[in-house]
């Protein structure tokens, strides 16, 4: 597989992203067939951008400190530790509930997430092909997405967990 779809982190100041963004704000490019993006619905497509384009939040209240991206979704983490998802759902990667055969275009919060981890912050991010990690501020791993291989690490092999679950080490 090549890199179909690309993303980067741009440095700014508290107040200073431009469009009301604050901090740091995050560009993407590429393919943007299952919403990767971040951008919002033309003419009922999802589309495609062959510049650095921002990823358009609805609300964003914080900086973006890590981006991460798997098969069709990304997921980014901000300096107050919350966990924003898009992109492709099928299978339950962007950590909340949205219609299986639908693909997220615009980033939201990984609300449950955000009640689960330790002190309410998540540290960083990894994504899979179609699941997806935390590690919050006390070191514990949470995971969601396709499971169906064992990839969660939560010791059920399920189709698909869209709820992040805590992982256990032994």
């Amino acid at each position: 597989d090549s890199l179909r779809s690309a993303m980067v982190i741009q440095a700014g100041s508290k107040g200073g992203g431009g469009k009301g963004v604050p901090g740091a704000i995050c560009f993407a490019w590429g393919a943007g067939s299952n919403g990767q993006l971040g951008q919002p619905v033309v003419n009922g497509q999802l589309r495609s951008v062959n510049t650095p384009t921002v990823v358009k939040f609805d609300k964003l209240e914080n900086s973006i400190v890590r981006v991460a991206s798997g098969n069709g979704h990304v997921s980014c983490v901000t300096d107050a530790g919350e966990v924003y998802g898009w992109g492709d759902g099928r299978s339950g990667q962007l950590g909340y509930i949205i219609e299986r055969s639908n693909n997220q275009p615009t980033p939201m919060i990984v609300d449950t997430l955000v009640k689960q981890a330790k002190g309410g912050v998540v540290k960083t991010i990894a994504c899979g092909q179609s699941h997806s990690l935390a590690i919050d501020v006390e070191g514990t791993m949470h995971a969601w997405g396709a499971g169906k291989n064992g990839q969660l690490g939560t010791s059920r092999n399920v189709p698909y967990e869209p709820i992040p679950k805590m992982v256990s080490f032994k």
